[in-house]
């Protein structure tokens, strides 16, 4: 064991003194990414993601100017799902790397790391991102981010113990949660969609497009929400007279579809 931990120590220290002057370590890159792999097959062996996450930063960190930082650091946001590992890879994507497109598989994981850090990269790769797949599901996954925000501010606020949400989101998204504004909020969701049925409409995304998931998600917002204006509907009753939804406007409701086959 003393040996094993002789020979780590002496990597840690050869890896710290190999960076040169302008960031890129000395080190060939065929080098480095085998370290890389060998660090993603040790997780693989042992399999406990939050005890990795400081070691993949680590190599980020000696490594800053190669492309497998980015892959370190991704690879924490997809397996870590909060804390403070996962808040520290986050805020170096947005500050050293907002222009890798190798950020593109991120986005969607960013809609469901609930934090300050995951929406402000979403934001910056929405902004400053050269890449077109990139800015598009930076796009589309921040409207889906925000979409989820909202329903977790609704249930912050049918909670009657706050700490529980401190215990598992943290104090600063806890605090943010309180002071959304759900109107201004919506409408930013409202006008992101919209913009990706304008800039991205043909992108794939799942087995569709962002244009249709877009227009089925504002349909939703706009009249299947609380508060919103149903949408018409018109029909026959059982005696084949036409009857439309908004003939009993004002009116209880109850709508009972079915159909046989």
């Amino acid at each position: 064991m003393l040996v094993r931990i002789l020979i780590v120590a002496a990597v840690v220290l050869s890896d710290q003194a190999a960076i040169r002057a302008d960031g890129r370590s000395a080190s060939p890159p065929d080098a480095i990414a085998e370290q890389y792999q060998t660090l993603i097959d040790e997780y693989e062996e042992d399999g406990e993601a939050r005890e990795y996450a400081g070691r993949f930063i680590s190599f980020a960190r000696q490594h800053p100017k190669e492309s497998v930082a980015v892959d370190a650091l991704v690879w924490v946001v997809a397996n870590v799902r909060r804390g403070r590992d996962l808040q520290e890879a986050l805020t170096l994507l947005a500050q050293k790397y907002q222009h890798s497109e190798r950020l593109a598989p991120v986005c969607r994981k960013l809609a469901f790391r609930p934090s300050p850090a995951a929406e402000k990269l979403l934001r910056v790769l929405r902004r400053k991102t050269p890449h077109i797949n990139v800015r598009a599901l930076a796009t589309f996954y921040l409207a889906v981010y925000l979409q989820r925000q909202l329903s977790l501010a609704e249930a912050l606020n049918r909670e009657q113990d706050q700490n529980r949400f401190v215990q598992f989101y943290g104090r600063e998204f806890t605090v943010q949660l309180a002071r959304l504004d759900a109107q201004v909020s919506l409408r930013e969701v409202e006008l992101i969609y919209d913009e990706v049925r304008k800039s991205f409409s043909s992108i794939e995304i799942d087995d569709s497009t962002m244009g249709a998931a877009a227009t089925r998600e504002l349909f939703a917002i706009r009249h299947l929400s609380r508060g919103r204006k149903a949408p018409e509907i018109t029909g026959q009753d059982i005696d084949g007279k036409t009857f439309r939804l908004s003939d009993y406007r004002g009116k209880v409701v109850m709508l009972d579809f079915w159909g046989h086959w």
